[in-house]
């Protein structure tokens, strides 16, 4: 372009609504395993999907460095750093390559 503009990343920041929120809840309340990864448990709305997935039915975990906020509503909790824990986490969940 001919002139320089500023350019929004596609994020959103802290004390904003994140966009398509009905997509996000529909998505969360139909979930079979809700996994978190990296969270103070303190930013809402998002703190509040672990508790959505959970009253569904999902199997809710969490793989953070320390316990967030909203640890109780982990099914399942593993505590580390997550470069370290996930690689075998997810082979565990996936099964033993072939």
């Amino acid at each position: 372009c001919a002139e320089p503009q500023r350019v929004r990343p596609d994020i959103v920041w802290f004390g904003e609504m994140p966009m398509h929120m009905n997509e996000i809840y529909a998505a969360v309340e139909g979930c079979e395993v809700f996994i978190v990864v990296g969270s103070s448990g303190h930013v809402y709305p998002a703190a509040d999907l672990v508790h959505i997935a959970q009253a569904n039915g999902a199997r809710t975990i969490l793989v953070n460095a320390e316990p967030p906020l909203n640890v109780d509503f982990f099914d399942e909790i593993h505590l580390g750093r997550a470069g370290e824990l996930l690689p075998s986490l997810v082979q565990d969940w996936l099964g033993s390559p072939a």
